[in-house]
């Protein structure tokens, strides 16, 4: 059976706790991504070739994809992913 767009529910109709999951979904994914975004620069800090091409994989195959995916979490549930940068920024500094 095929889904109409018409029928798929539309985010501020998604029931609160969907939401929460959503929101706790993405704020999970950022975080992995970050420590990936870290574990890059450290690698790549290190200067060793090898280090190097480790850093380019974790780029690519993890960082990118992560990125990707929580862009679509966020789009499909309406929830603003610069609400849990921000967040994670000012938790970071603290």
């Amino acid at each position: 059976m095929f889904l109409d767009a018409a029928m798929e529910p539309q985010p501020q109709l998604r029931p609160a706790r969907f939401k929460l999951q959503e929101s706790l979904c993405i704020r999970g994914l950022t975080s992995a991504m970050s420590a990936v975004i870290v574990s890059v620069a450290a690698l790549r800090r290190q200067n060793c070739e090898i280090d190097e091409d480790i850093a380019s994989v974790l780029e690519r195959s993890a960082a990118d994809r992560l990125d990707i995916e929580i862009e679509q979490l966020a789009a499909f549930s309406g929830i603003d992913r610069k609400l849990h940068q921000t967040s994670q920024s000012e938790g970071a500094q603290s």
